[in-house]
């Protein structure tokens, strides 16, 4: 990634060739059609940078992403839209993120709304009160592995497939 947050390709000169030589080659000047619906998914950040680079790393992964840049904002989109599943961070201005999940979950029309908070705080206090707040994973954004967050969406949003 580069400085100005944009996703930079890196070419692999020998492992291209390897590819051509062993026949595993693709022509990716085709655009892939899919007849599979995207998910639609709310990312809750008021981190310009860290919003940002989640959304590339989620549209890239074939996610529709809708943006909040705080818990309020994120409570107001969740009650105009239908969302697949939430991502919130937790430390925001106006509404922190255990108040947005507690808040979405005090609807029942939500009950089933998969709510994934992604956070820097880790002490057991602070996934204990996520939790209790209602939400379905933590994770956290120290030892952040993107395998792990798009396992979980896979598993939240899709739990029979799994």
């Amino acid at each position: 990634i580069l400085g100005s947050g944009e996703v930079c390709m890196i070419l692999n000169p020998p492992d291209l060739l390897h590819s051509l030589r062993s026949g595993s080659w693709q022509d990716v000047s085709r655009p892939v059609t899919s007849t599979a619906t995207k998910n639609n998914l709310l990312l809750v950040e008021d981190s310009v940078i860290i919003r940002t680079q989640m959304q590339r790393l989620l549209k890239g992964a074939g996610y529709n992403v809708t943006l909040a840049e705080n818990g309020l904002e994120g409570l107001q989109k969740v009650q105009e839209h239908n969302f697949d599943i939430v991502l919130s961070d937790v430390e925001m201005p106006s509404m922190n993120g255990f108040d947005m999940t507690q808040s979405i979950r005090q609807n029942s029309k939500y009950a089933q709304l998969p709510i994934v908070l992604i956070t820097t705080l880790t002490s057991p206090e602070d996934k204990r009160r996520g939790k209790e707040a209602g939400a379905n994973a933590y994770l956290t954004k120290g030892d952040f592995d993107q395998q792990l967050l798009f396992q979980t969406l896979r598993q939240l949003i899709n739990p029979r497939s799994i």
